[in-house]
């Protein structure tokens, strides 16, 4: 079976997201000759994970990748003799025949509410995910949350729907020496301090503003310095955030370190008084498991999929704009003793470890290896 993949996620060097989620699942396919595998993408792939060397790829030029996908890769798709494609970011060729297509959705986030990204984002998920979604033969959605909004919104039959979850909840059992410690405290800058943090783009989505007018309640209520780090790439509509930042009487004590290892991003996870996650909307919110997978303790909100994914060992807010209700838990967590936070560290883990990238990839491999639809 020759199976054709949509790679756009992965040509930014440092992906994040839906890039995360496509190169784990390309790390653990079982790889046989009776599978070929060609990723495609409208630029070349930057990414330098020794995993897409086992790949064949093919870039398709064009100036907007979506329609790329939809319009103009039918060609290359039947000069390759592809039986299968998957469209791994919402979009699929409308036009192709005699081929099959699996389309995984990760949320609907600009269908719910257009201003949690561009204009133009929003107009291209309304139009070409919906018609994606239209033409699927199957859809794999990325948690149940998902999958009722694709059926609440696009009017799928949740019969032509598999929920597969994201993985991330390999347990991370990183050790750091008192040594790479320091280097790590020192390259961030919360010297030896305790720290609240938060993970993933910097975007209004996140609700990135509401973190920090939480954390300004609580600066003023604890009585030991503490800093805020929020690490990640700056993402879409980041201006009102960093001006309000940079307004901020905290400012100093709020910290922009960009794009980060995967070791410190462990640290900061497993360090932190609490990872501060209460999202607007997700549709799974992989920082979540990952952070329950390396002890941490998570704040989230009680919303789309993320009661779903931090099950019943997360602290939530009911109401991700109440900067009040997140300073209280934070305030909260803050006071957790010795052993209320060995119990939380054991219970995460045990609960994100159902949440594997193997297993993921297995699921998924699976569904493209189907020969019938559904």
């Amino acid at each position: 079976m020759r199976i054709g993949i949509d790679a756009r996620p992965l040509i930014s060097e440092s992906p994040s997201g839906i890039g995360i989620y496509l190169l784990e699942i390309l790390r653990n396919l079982d790889l046989n000759e009776n599978n070929k595998y060609i990723l495609y993408s409208d630029k070349p792939i930057k990414n330098q994970d020794p995993t897409l060397e086992r790949f064949e790829k093919r870039v398709i030029k064009g100036k907007i990748g979506t329609l790329v996908i939809c319009f103009k890769l039918n060609k290359a798709l039947k000069e390759d003799r592809i039986d299968v494609f998957w469209g791994t970011e919402h979009m699929l060729p409308l036009f192709t025949k005699g081929i099959r297509r699996i389309l995984t959705v990760h949320d609907l986030a600009l269908l719910i509410n257009p201003k949690w990204g561009s204009r133009k984002n929003a107009i291209m998920q309304n139009v070409f995910c919906r018609l994606s979604c239209k033409c699927a033969d199957h859809i794999i959605a990325v948690s149940n949350a998902t999958k009722n909004d694709i059926c609440r919104l696009l009017h799928i039959d949740k019969k032509r729907i598999t929920v597969i979850y994201n993985g991330g909840g390999e347990n991370v059992n990183t050790s750091f020496s008192v040594e790479e410690e320091q280097a790590i405290r020192k390259r961030i800058g919360i010297g030896d301090h305790i720290f609240f943090s938060y993970v993933g783009n910097i975007e209004p989505r996140k609700n990135i503003k509401s973190i920090i007018e939480a954390f300004e309640i609580v600066k003023s209520k604890l009585d030991r310095e503490c800093y805020l780090v929020l690490a990640g790439k700056l993402g879409w509509r980041t201006e009102g955030i960093i001006k309000y930042i940079n307004n901020s009487e905290c400012k100093d004590f709020i910290l922009l370190p960009g794009y980060i290892s995967e070791v410190e991003k462990i640290f900061l996870l497993q360090k932190s008084i609490a990872f501060v996650f209460p999202s607007n909307y997700e549709g799974f919110g992989i920082p979540v498991i990952e952070a329950l997978s390396c002890g941490g303790v998570v704040i989230t909100a009680r919303n789309s999929s993320l009661s779903e994914v931090g099950g019943e060992v997360a602290f939530y807010v009911d109401r991700e704009s109440d900067e009040e209700n997140i300073a209280k838990k934070m305030l909260e967590c803050s006071a957790l003793g010795k052993k209320e936070r060995y119990d939380c560290e054991v219970k995460g883990k045990i609960w994100a470890h159902q949440f594997g990238w193997k297993k993921c990839s297995t699921q998924t491999q699976e569904i493209l290896e189907m020969r019938n639809s559904c």
